[in-house]
């Protein structure tokens, strides 16, 4: 077997799964225009009932293993069934997984450049805010809450964002990954937003340090229905953040539809 990201044609999806997109797309867009907050979530899975039956029939593993979002798939299938997968009328290209890294290095010293303090003094200070963190190195983590570098943060707001599968609750993030990129950029956040609500996404890598953007994108759109009003994800992706269309646009920014999600 080979892992494979499927990219779909939206335009082309069986009847029942357009007409279920659509119903998406409508509130999303007027909860956008409007200000008011989108007021139900919606499950990829749900929505592409009819999409994922049609892959599964082609040889595509869509059970527990698979990342299922609205554009993008991540799944296993048989190496030799992969051109039945391509022929299908509403998949747009089947390929290896788009990976990123995290961005460089991160530092949380000289915050007085961006005037934290300033806004701290004038209580702003992220109090009764969300943030969710979103990465795959977080050596260090439990050293730096017994520091006071961060605060507690129970292991019901840590997240497992597997490249075999979704978001797992209540998996703590502590020690994974080979350096503390994930730790610094939560003690960045904590220094500039102290009082605000940390929860951590530890994304699974394949031990070189790279990440899925189907993985990503599937805990954009956990971290929203978790009440996050801020989502950090310091990882590269560099083929595809230069393309502002969407997927579904018949562009390369896997990440669109996401953001869309969680403006709306």
């Amino acid at each position: 077997t080979e892992r494979v990201e499927i990219t779909l044609d939206a335009a082309k999806l069986p009847a029942a799964d357009r007409a279920r997109l659509a119903d998406r797309a409508q509130p999303m867009a007027g909860a956008i225009a409007s200000g008011l907050p989108l007021w139900r979530s919606f499950d990829p899975r749900e929505v592409l009932h009819d999409t994922l039956a049609a892959l599964g029939n082609a040889g595509a593993d869509v059970g527990d293993t698979a990342i299922v979002n609205f554009d993008l798939l991540e799944v296993d299938v048989a190496s030799d069934e992969r051109a039945r997968l391509e022929k299908l009328g509403f998949v747009r290209a089947v390929q290896s997984p788009t990976m990123g890294t995290p961005s460089g290095t991160l530092d949380s010293e000289g915050l007085e450049t961006i005037g934290s303090d300033v806004a701290n003094a004038a209580g702003l200070t992220g109090a009764g805010v969300k943030v969710a963190v979103i990465d795959s190195e977080w050596q260090s983590l439990t050293a730096a809450i017994g520091s006071g570098d961060l605060p507690g943060i129970p292991v019901n707001m840590q997240f497992k964002v597997g490249t075999l599968g979704g978001v797992t609750a209540n998996s703590a993030a502590n020690g994974f990954g080979q350096r503390e990129h994930g730790t610094a950029a939560a003690e960045v956040v904590h220094e500039v937003a102290p009082d605000a609500t940390l929860l951590l996404y530890r994304l699974v890598y394949d031990g070189t340090g790279f990440v899925s953007a189907a993985a990503i994108k599937a805990a954009i759109r956990h971290a929203t229905d978790q009440g996050a009003k801020v989502i950090l994800v310091p990882v590269h992706f560099l083929k595809t953040m230069s393309d502002p269309k969407g997927l579904t646009a018949g562009g390369t920014n896997p990440f669109t539809d996401d953001i869309d999600y969680a403006k709306a």
